[in-house]
């Protein structure tokens, strides 16, 4: 299967803690190689952990979501391709 849902940092944040309790429902209905993250978001992750004074909680936290999270590079490429998706979106009225 490949990838059909890339996270974004929040989306991430609510999975870990659980809060909306709906987005980690949504996410569970779907196969976990379908489910990725940037590095990006694994970035904006792991120096959310450093600056966090729950380090360990947060670490142990992150790491376990990492088992089940893919992680994917992020190219050039990518860069242009999301960029024009926004444009179209804002376009549509739809934000993100």
């Amino acid at each position: 299967m490949k990838l059909q849902w890339m996270l974004d940092i929040n989306t991430c944040i609510a999975i870990m803690n659980q809060h909306p309790e709906h987005v980690r429902h949504t996410l569970m209905k779907h196969p976990v190689e379908s489910v990725g993250m940037s590095v990006i978001s694994l970035y904006e992750l792991e120096y959310g952990v450093c600056k966090s004074k729950k380090k360990a909680l947060n670490r142990k936290t992150l790491d376990g979501f990492k088992t089940y999270i893919q992680t994917y590079p992020w190219i050039e490429d990518c860069a242009r391709i999301c960029g024009e998706i926004r444009t179209d979106l804002e376009k549509k009225g739809t934000l993100i």
